[in-house]
């Protein structure tokens, strides 16, 4: 089973990121609480990449959830960059349309891939961005549930071919 570390914006997408989580069939570690995570901003920087460090520790994959402001925040960026740099495999999943905690979808977010470029190659053309395919949530779930196995995979034996 492939192991997965999991990137998103936490005060946007955490009800969405662990909807999608929950139906994954990957490998993880316990979410963190909000309470934990605001406690550990409070250590500054150096706490905070010593738990992504802890967490990614292990993990053949990276998922990252896109949302409305996944692009925008600072540790999903800094969560990619690491997770590339270290040969990880690496896939993205929308859940913008995904239900919050009030049962409202959200906007589509930027793709947080076109930031980055290795080699002269943008990450977007490497890293896909998977649509989930659906018209209610339990549709888009079992879309998630049944290609995320594959995606993670093939993200993972992406990373094991020389990048041009």
């Amino acid at each position: 089973m492939t192991s997965a570390y999991f990137s998103y914006h936490f005060a946007q997408d955490a009800v969405r990121a662990s909807a999608a989580r929950r139906v994954m069939g990957l490998e993880a570690d316990e979410p963190i609480s909000p309470v934990a995570w605001e406690e550990l901003g409070y250590g500054g920087e150096n706490a905070v990449t010593r738990w992504v460090a802890e967490r990614m520790r292990g993990k053949d994959c990276v998922v990252v959830f896109v949302g409305a402001q996944t692009s925008l925040r600072k540790w999903v960026k800094y969560e990619i960059k690491e997770a590339w740099e270290s040969g990880r495999g690496i896939i993205g999943i929308d859940v913008h349309q995904l239900l919050d905690n009030r049962g409202k979808p959200g906007k589509p977010g930027k793709n947080p891939f076109e930031q980055f470029a290795y080699g002269g190659v943008n990450l977007s053309t490497i890293i896909k961005v998977h649509q989930p395919l659906g018209d209610t949530q339990e549709e888009r779930l079992a879309h998630i549930a049944a290609n995320a196995p594959i995606w993670a995979a093939n993200a993972v034996a992406a990373r094991r071919v020389p990048v041009a």
